[in-house]
């Protein structure tokens, strides 16, 4: 990567995070002529295996198709980073901190860190980096959603289904660089659109109104341990409407911050290339348990930090407040404790004004 009339340009870069994204990521990026490197937390090594015993990743479907070589395979971060300028963070949201963590001895100057999605990850980066005493000049972005829909169909093989266009919301902190790297990154993700900041893209995340309806499927999960579509099952009438008003609840927020407040469903106009109706059609029933990644995941870090922010600001979330209370009993976990609050991303301490500042210029 280099700079070219301030414009970013990817030649080299590693993806951290091997799952469904990850490969995805990985294989599309192989096939479009960048050289990549796949990285995994040595605790997940296992989803590397087949990749290494079949040489690279088979990709269909959407995205470039085919047998995509990869320069490396590894679970050693600092090889991993080494010789790259680009790191696309792949893993779930509650990997971003042990990413942070990892990454953090081996970072330079210039690195750029691109979460595939953020849900606000790009602070919560940039406060451990800067609690750590990382004093190298980082930036990070993140996008709204991840770029492909995709699923794992076998050992070193991925399925995309759709990508997200026409619009992926983007921003990096500060977002006053946003343009730079957006301009590098639409050679390969050209749905890349700039958005107001790291904030708003965050709570933008669809994942985050939509998959905590599970609740209210929860027994059924339960009870007949068979893999569950919330799309096609899960979201009748009376579901919706509770769907609705949390809707309306993060669109309060994004109002009082002076952000751009988009319902869910107007966004998912924005980041489907076909219609609601035909994407659902699509959708494999992937929620396997009460703690599956649809639950565990999008509760602490996506209706968390929007009670979080709500109380911060003075704007209510009964409805959000009440899906984490629920939650948390389910689980036995406290997710208040555990979820991405605003103290977490280190703006607890902050007006709206500051905030604006602080996510715009970054100090």
């Amino acid at each position: 990567m280099g700079n070219s009339k301030g414009s970013m340009r990817l030649d080299r870069c590693a993806v951290l995070g091997a799952g469904a994204g990850g490969h995805a990521a990985a294989a599309d990026l192989s096939l479009a002529g960048v050289e990549v490197n796949l990285y995994e937390l040595p605790e997940f090594e296992k989803s590397l295996k087949p990749v290494i015993d079949r040489g690279g990743i088979e990709i269909r479907g959407k995205a470039r198709e085919g047998f995509a070589k990869l320069s490396m395979v590894t679970t050693d971060i600092k090889k991993a980073i080494k010789d790259v300028d680009c790191l696309f963070v792949t893993t779930q949201a509650l990997g971003h901190e042990a990413i942070a963590r990892t990454c953090a001895p081996h970072l330079r100057d210039g690195h750029i860190l691109v979460l595939f999605p953020g849900s606000a990850g790009s602070l919560l980066i940039a406060k451990i980096l800067k609690d750590l005493g990382v004093k190298k000049n980082i930036l990070i972005g993140e996008t709204v959603t991840l770029p492909y829909q995709c699923w794992l169909a076998g050992p070193a093989e991925v399925e995309v289904i759709g990508l997200a266009e026409p619009e992926n919301l983007f921003s990096t902190f500060p977002s006053k660089d946003t343009e730079r790297i957006i301009n590098g990154l639409k050679t390969f993700y050209p749905s890349l659109s700039p958005a107001t900041n790291v904030l708003e893209v965050g709570l933008l995340n669809p994942n985050i109104v939509k998959h905590p309806m599970v609740l209210f499927s929860v027994a059924y999960v339960e009870s007949s341990k068979k893999p569950f579509c919330l799309n096609k099952e899960g979201m009748t009438p009376a579901v919706w409407r509770v769907f609705n008003q949390v809707d309306a609840e993060k669109m309060a927020i994004l109002k009082k911050l002076g952000l751009n407040s988009i319902s869910d469903m107007e966004l998912l106009t924005r980041i489907l290339p076909i219609s609601y109706d035909e994407w659902v059609k699509l959708n494999p029933a992937n929620v396997s348990g009460i703690k599956s990644r649809q639950i565990a995941e999008d509760v602490p870090t996506g209706n968390v930090l929007l009670s979080s922010l709500g109380k911060m600001i003075g704007v209510d979330t009964p409805t959000i407040d009440s899906i984490i209370h629920l939650f948390s009993i389910i689980h036995e976990t406290d997710y208040y404790k555990q979820g991405r609050t605003v103290e977490k991303l280190g703006i607890s301490r902050m007006n709206i004004e500051t905030l604006n500042r602080f996510l715009a210029q970054g100090a």
